[in-house]
């Protein structure tokens, strides 16, 4: 996006490719993004250097003390964005963890299955032989009782996953609500960034991934040299 366009058609007029290179840096960042300044110079480099190797030479140099400013601007977009990263990484979590209670449980299932198994093999022996001798009957018996307690154990960790699994769902029904929130956003504030012509600066108000922001850098630096939108396909611009 671009803004103060009379400022940016005399700039246009004046550029030369060949002759001029633009010198630009990173200014503020807004605390609320927590995010090492020094991701997000190492970022800006890597957006000039794109157009530094389309155009084969150091169009964009990265100085301390250029004039072009680029800015995080943190706003409600962000805010949701990060609420909604946050929670991804939480569900995420979540989901390693059920996976290996999951794994846990059926082993704990698949060995009570072959102790039961085994009691009703020893109980349908003594059947046939006309019932068990006393001290074999008392085994069965303390075998039963100790086959109900893992039963009862296996139920209740069963039943701790079902809720764990309709935790994470509830979590992702969450993470819909605010994604789609965020989706209502972008379309009243599209943008992702925005270069200035007036002040010579640009804005960037979303960072979700080091990619992302580096595209959105070097989209905002293309008006920075005077370029507007084209509609190609994979077109920094």
């Amino acid at each position: 996006v671009i803004t103060g366009y009379d400022n940016l058609l005399n700039r246009w007029l004046n550029f030369s490719f060949c002759d001029n290179s633009i010198y630009y840096k990173v200014g503020s960042i807004d605390l609320k993004f927590d995010i090492d300044r020094n991701v997000i110079v190492k970022n800006t480099k890597e957006a000039g250097d794109i157009w530094n190797r389309l155009i084969g030479r150091n169009l964009f140099i990265y100085d301390e003390n250029a004039d072009l400013e680029i800015n995080l601007v943190y706003d409600q977009r962000q805010s949701v964005l990060t609420e909604i990263s946050q929670k991804k990484s939480d569900i995420d979590r979540k989901k390693d963890n059920l996976v290996l209670s999951v794994e846990e449980f059926e082993q704990k299932r698949r060995a009570l299955e072959v102790k039961l198994d085994e009691l009703n093999q020893e109980i349908e022996y003594w059947n046939q032989e006309g019932g068990a001798p006393k001290d074999e009957y008392e085994k069965l018996i303390n075998k039963q009782d100790a086959l109900r307690d893992e039963i009862a154990d296996i139920n209740s960790m069963a039943e701790k996953l079902n809720r764990t699994s309709e935790k994470i769902n509830d979590d992702i029904d969450y993470v819909n609500k605010k994604v789609e929130k965020f989706n209502n956003l972008l379309s009243v504030l599209p943008e992702e960034g925005v270069y200035m012509a007036g002040p010579h600066k640009i804005e960037i108000y979303i960072y979700d991934n080091s990619q992302s922001f580096t595209h959105t850098v070097a989209h905002e630096l293309g008006h920075a040299l005077g370029l507007g939108h084209v509609d190609v396909e994979d077109s920094i611009m």
